[in-house]
C-alpha cells in the first residue's frame, strides 16, 4: 500500500467520517503540542526515546500531507 501512489477515492457519503478523522487528528495534534509546550521549561522530563518517537510520528504525518491534499 505504501508503494501505491494511486489515490483511493471515497464516495461523498464518507465525507462525515473523513471530517471526523481529520478533527480527531487535529485534536490529538493540539494536545501533543500543548504537552510539548508544557515540557519546554522542563526538558529533563522528556527522555530521548520520547523525543525520537515524537519526531518520527510527526515526520510520518507530514509525509502524508500530499496524500491528504489529493
Amino acid at each position: 500500500m505504501a508503494n501505491d501512489p494511486t489515490p483511493h477515492w471515497q464516495p461523498l457519503t464518507a465525507l462525515p467520517l473523513i471530517a471526523s478523522l481529520i478533527d480527531g487528528e487535529l485534536a490529538d495534534g493540539q494536545e501533543h503540542h500543548a504537552a510539548l509546550l508544557a515540557a519546554r521549561d522542563r526538558p529533563h522530563v522528556l527522555d530521548d526515546a520520547t523525543v525520537e518517537r515524537s519526531i518520527k510520528l510527526h515526520t510520518e504525518q507530514r509525509d502524508f500531507l500530499g496524500v491528504f491534499a489529493e
